[in-house]
């Protein structure tokens, strides 16, 4: 009975030193390479740092930048240096811009690009006397001829049936673009039918006109002048006209 109990803890013993021999077995080529070199970096200290080219400092605000030197963006507004010259960015046409009624401070339409005009008005006649009546007027103007002058011809009429037809001169005079004066001086001959007697059957009128340009060339104005004889007879009561106009070109 005992040499049995011997013989199972001899079997047990072997198996057991059979089995920490299997162990040590698979650990021994760890325990051999085990040491300095198993943990060895030398392989990545000779490359190149993955910053190394980074820039140290950003650049100027304005100055161009490279692809490599893209970042995120930042996160507080950077201030231009003094003096930077900065790019800004392009402003689109504002309406009115785009409707052509902006004034500009551009140059004058050349002499050339002015077409004859084609007046059409309707104004108030006698606005500095009793006789008042509704003015009708319809006036053609050239193309300008010498520097700002400009030939005129024209015929206007009233609700009591007085007429006048005259021809003169026109000077343009522009401020920027669109805005322009334009005074003129014209003679011709008038007759008063139901409405105010200005003393002659000859009556010269000078006025003053200010009018808006619009891209087309065509005119929206407003006009004021003065009809009398120049005392050429001796009843001379004269006459004040304000009228509003649209001229249409003539190309």
């Amino acid at each position: 009975m005992a040499t049995d109990r011997w013989n199972g803890l001899s079997r047990v013993g072997i198996a057991a030193g059979a089995y920490l021999a299997c162990i040590a077995a698979a650990l021994a080529p760890s325990a051999l390479v085990a040491g300095p070199t198993a943990y060895d970096i030398g392989m990545f200290l000779d490359q190149p740092h993955p910053f190394a080219n980074a820039p140290t400092a950003l650049p100027e605000v304005g100055a161009p930048l490279y692809e490599s030197q893209i970042r995120a963006p930042a996160r507080f507004p950077q201030v231009a240096p003094e003096g930077a010259d900065v790019p800004r960015p392009a402003v689109g046409p504002s309406l009115m811009d785009r409707m052509g009624w902006t004034v500009a401070a551009a140059p004058e339409p050349a002499q050339s690009e002015e077409p004859a005009l084609l007046t059409l008005g309707i104004g108030y006649y006698d606005i500095n006397d009793n006789e008042d009546a509704a003015e009708f007027r319809l006036e053609w103007r050239g193309k300008p001829l010498w520097w700002k002058l400009r030939p005129l011809a024209g015929i206007m009429g009233t609700s009591d049936a007085a007429v006048y037809g005259y021809g003169g001169i026109a000077f343009d005079f522009y401020l920027g673009r669109r805005f322009l004066i334009a005074p003129s001086f014209a003679a011709g001959l008038y007759s008063n039918g139901d409405g105010k007697d200005l003393g002659s059957a000859i009556e010269f009128r000078s006025g003053l006109e200010l009018g808006w340009r619009f891209d087309s060339g065509a005119r929206l104005s407003a006009i004021f002048y003065h009809l009398s004889n120049a005392s050429i007879d001796d009843i001379n009561p004269g006459t004040e006209v304000l009228s509003i106009g649209y001229s249409l070109p003539l190309y």
